[in-house]
């Protein structure tokens, strides 16, 4: 996740201590509960299933996030790890829900992590785990050392369903991006290749990209995939993840108001499917995951009636309406549930073979100016958004 020359954290996991990212998948040609095997349900799948009830799939990430973090500020999220998982529970109402979770070669699959997917696993979830390349000290560049430790990770977790390797390795400019290390592309090509080999029956490996203009560079990071990695490549590749926050991040030119999220959407997902995918070998039938999106709303703490902002939080305020071009008092809850409406018309529409969308976060921070991204606000209440969410999981979701 991005923004003003940064990209946002997501790091090591435990319930409640991930950037949320709500997953719903576009596009399953399976409607049961049961767990199949998630690679024979995706491909191919589009556009029939969209075109009935049920071929949605929903999940969340616990966790919250505040910009206040790049203003050297104090954050104190919820991180109530028991609140978190009631409400997964309740906005999954019995569907199908994964949860996108984050683990790094520099930390290792640590206890947390494992208690993690063990607690969601019991409460009938699924997780969609991120395996990023941030290498331990004096192994920046090791690309072969990373996929040893991705095939090694991938052997240990036989419940989690989808790996999703390297977390936006196109993004150089931040260390919350695995493109700031030396060779992410090699350790994407790598780490991919090696995961499939050792993946059981029913795990998708794949990996994602951060939404960028459609430029000289971008086509460039898809060229240098297929050429690293080939057909060996192209063959192991389970799904293609985008991050992509119309709106807010990319596209901005187009995206001032919620009007033109939908088109935003659908176009980007295009651009996707239709001229970069195919640069790296990637077909038709390699399903698009949304990895992350989201719509945040940027109400300062006067408007909701507590205490004055301070200095530091008006400061956080100028920046961030300078940043989106437009008052963050338009920005309220009830037009994030009308953008996240927007954003599923277009991924609905799109006819792209869209299989998951993940939305970021589910509990705002305690911030105040910055800190809206949650289905949920910090004391847990539900937002509009939830609500609207809860909605399309009873409609598409399958049983």
């Amino acid at each position: 996740m991005r923004g003003v020359g940064v990209t946002w954290a997501r790091v090591n996991v435990g319930i409640g201590q991930v950037a949320l990212v709500l997953v719903f998948a576009v596009g399953l040609a399976c409607c049961s509960s049961e767990k199949v095997g998630l690679e024979s349900t995706f491909k191919g799948c589009w556009p029939g299933c969209s075109e009935r009830a049920g071929g949605l799939r929903f999940g969340v990430i616990p966790s919250d996030f505040s910009m206040g973090k790049y203003l050297g500020l104090s954050i104190s999220g919820p991180n109530d790890s028991k609140r978190s998982l009631e409400t997964i529970k309740q906005l999954a109402n019995g569907h199908p829900f994964y949860v996108h979770l984050y683990a790094s070669w520099a930390t290792g699959i640590t206890k947390g992590l494992q208690k993690s997917i063990s607690t969601y696993e019991k409460n009938g979830l699924y997780v969609n785990l991120a395996l990023r390349y941030v290498p331990p000290p004096n192994e920046n560049g090791d690309t072969s050392g990373f996929a040893k430790w991705v095939k090694q990770a991938v052997l240990e977790l036989p419940n989690v369903q989808i790996f999703q390797v390297t977390n936006e390795a196109n993004v150089g400019s931040s260390t919350d991006s695995d493109g700031y290390y030396k060779d992410a592309s090699q350790a994407l090509v790598y780490g991919v290749v090696d995961a499939r080999k050792v993946a059981r029956p029913g795990q998708l490996v794949g990996f994602n990209w951060a939404y960028s203009p459609d430029d000289a560079q971008t086509e460039s990071f898809w060229s240098i995939l297929r050429s690293k990695g080939g057909a060996n490549f192209s063959n192991s590749v389970g799904f293609v993840g985008i991050d992509l926050y119309p709106g807010t991040y990319f596209p901005v030119a187009t995206s001032q108001g919620v009007d033109s999220l939908e088109g935003d959407t659908s176009q980007a997902l295009a651009t996707l499917r239709n001229k970069l995918m195919p640069l790296a070998g990637l077909g038709s039938k390699v399903p698009i995951f949304i990895q992350e999106t989201s719509w945040p709303d940027f109400i300062p703490p006067s408007v909701s009636g507590t205490e004055p902002p301070t200095s530091p939080q008006i400061t956080a305020s100028k920046l961030i309406s300078h940043f989106l071009g437009e008052q963050i008092y338009s920005r309220t809850p009830a037009r994030q549930a009308e953008a996240f409406r927007d954003i599923m018309a277009g991924v609905i529409n799109s006819r792209s073979n869209i299989a998951l969308v993940d939305w970021f976060d589910l509990v705002d921070a305690q911030m105040g100016p910055g800190d809206g991204w949650g289905l949920v606000t910090s004391s847990y209440q539900p937002k509009p958004v939830f609500w609207a969410m809860k909605v399309e999981v009873a409609r598409y979701g399958t049983n």
